[in-house]
């Protein structure tokens, strides 16, 4: 028995009929189930129960949770009682209403596959590797957008177990230090592996040289990963990650920290200095900026609908701490000339 659940409704595909789209999806769930537990006939060994996680904010992916009932103890012993299901799809704030244009949603959906096979590679390159500092979540199975497939991912469930930080209120201090810990920990892995990077990404370029109380449960969403310089990771956090008042106020303490474990990693001999660590984020700024605006952008317009978040006030003053970090880069980028070109 297969029991799909949107939102407060729980129903029985073999009583209800679902709308084509929406019966695809279950579909597609069931058939990434099933391929990543391929020793057991799902359909005769696991009752399943499917829930579609609502987010009005995701952009090329929708998430579900599958609890699998299985029929036996041993089974039980053997197999998660509960998985995500992740499928690749262009969301409504992707489309942003040209939906209609063929050849843009041609487009897009050559992006999205383009996108899933960058994030099954990375899945594939680092799963079950222990990388130091650096947590993601196991994956049981992933699936490449093909002619015949749709593509998708099945991983450990950690709900009740984690939560998903949101871009306001931003991380705090010990968590920024966390993700400067775990930042250190994926490019010492990268820097001493170039070999196995490289066979799935290209040139690594690394740089131009010239927390207890918090527990990271995982770092999710590799669908952009790419060769560049490590300073883009830190400045994805500190630009958009943060308020403005914190990045300006403990700059310094994020950037040593980050130096600091790579160099005990590096076993006190890392391969560049701190001194190209700033001189880095400071020709990177300008650039990673144009993509964080753009994110920044996005998330303003969507608070424009009630869909995100129900209350006004609530409203007004979520859009209100997005401008205000969009203020925050662009006041770095002209008071810190930033937007000069950089000398070779």
């Amino acid at each position: 028995m297969f029991k799909f659940e949107n939102s407060a409704v729980s129903v029985a595909p073999d009583r209800v009929k679902l709308g084509s789209k929406k019966k695809m999806e279950k579909e597609q769930v069931i058939h990434l189930i099933q391929n990543a537990f391929p020793e057991n006939d799902i359909s005769k060994q696991c009752n399943i129960h499917i829930k579609n996680l609502d987010n009005a904010k995701s952009f090329w992916s929708k998430i579900y949770q599958v609890d699998l009932h299985w029929k036996g103890d041993h089974l039980r012993d053997l197999f998660p009682k509960s998985v995500f299901v992740k499928l690749p799809i262009i969301s409504d704030n992707v489309k942003n209403g040209e939906s209609d244009d063929m050849e843009t949603l041609r487009e897009l959906e050559r992006t999205l596959k383009t996108i899933t096979k960058i994030e099954n590679d990375f899945i594939n390159m680092i799963n079950n590797v222990k990388i130091p500092y650096f947590t993601t979540v196991h994956s049981y199975y992933v699936e490449n957008i093909t002619d015949t497939l749709q593509g998708g991912m099945v991983s450990k469930n950690l709900v009740g177990k984690a939560f998903a930080a949101e871009y306001i209120p931003g991380f705090n201090e010990k968590q920024v230090l966390r993700l400067m810990d775990a930042l250190a920990g994926l490019h010492f892995w990268s820097i001493t592996n170039a070999h196995i990077w490289r066979q799935k990404f290209g040139k690594l370029d690394t740089i131009d040289k010239g927390c207890t109380a918090f527990f990271l449960a995982a770092i999710i969403d590799f669908q952009f990963t790419h060769s560049g310089r490590i300073t883009e990771d830190i400045l994805r956090i500190l630009q958009i990650g943060i308020s403005p008042e914190d990045r300006k106020l403990n700059k310094d303490k994020y950037l040593k920290r980050y130096y600091n474990t790579l160099s005990e990693l590096f076993n006190g001999k890392p391969p560049f200095s701190l001194e190209d660590v700033y001189k880095n984020y400071d020709a990177n700024y300008f650039y990673t900026a144009t993509f964080s605006l753009f994110g920044v952008i996005n998330y303003f317009n969507m608070y424009n609908d009630n869909e995100i978040e129900s209350c006004p006030k609530k409203r007004e003053y979520f859009q209100k701490e997005l401008l205000n970090i969009a203020k925050g880069i662009i006041d770095d980028i002209y008071g810190n000339g930033f937007d000069k070109p950089v000398p070779h």
